[in-house]
This record gives structure tokens, sequence and C-alpha cells, in this order.
């Protein structure tokens, strides 16, 4: 058991210590403490070096099932940026 494992069970052991949080069985002698187990990957695990946590860099169209945003939504938020040029007066062909 790694020595951050072995801190955080006691930690909540004498948590619930205080707390009286715990089960005492008078025929056995025996205290029974719930620990929660730990989230996330065990201590000392080395598959995430160097992975600030973000995944993708920005950029990055890995979440883009289909090219539907970034092929016809464009072209359609461009059509509409025209139209409005266009009808703002704020549009000249001869430019």
């Amino acid at each position: 058991m790694h020595w951050k494992e072995k801190e955080r069970r006691l930690n909540y052991s004498l948590r619930a210590l205080f707390a009286g949080e715990y089960r005492l069985d008078r025929s056995k002698g025996v205290f029974y403490i719930h620990i929660p187990k730990k989230k996330g990957a065990p201590y000392g695990n080395k598959n995430a070096i160097g992975n600030k946590g973000g995944g993708a860099p920005l950029g990055n169209l890995n979440a883009e099932k289909t090219g539907l945003y970034t092929d016809l939504m464009y072209r359609w938020q461009m059509a509409e940026i025209e139209k409005r040029l266009i009808e703002a007066d704020c549009w000249s062909k001869k430019q």
C-alpha cells in the first residue's frame, strides 16, 4: 500500500473517531469505520505524466463528428454577414 493511501486512511479513521462516526462491536471489541474508496488513478500511476489535464490543444477538431459545422455552418454565417452588409449599404462590389 502506498504511503499516501495509508495517510488517507489514517486521517479518515481519526476524523471518524473524533466525530463519533463509527460502529462498535463490544462482543469482539472491534471498531468499524467506513472509509470511502479513493477516486481516480492509483497513487504512483505514471500514465498521465506531462498531461496538463486539458485534453486536445486549442483549435483541434477531434470533437467534430462531421464537417457540418466547419464547412456548411461557416458558409451560412458568412452569407448572413454579407446580407447584413448589403442591407446596410456597406458592401461595394467595385472595391
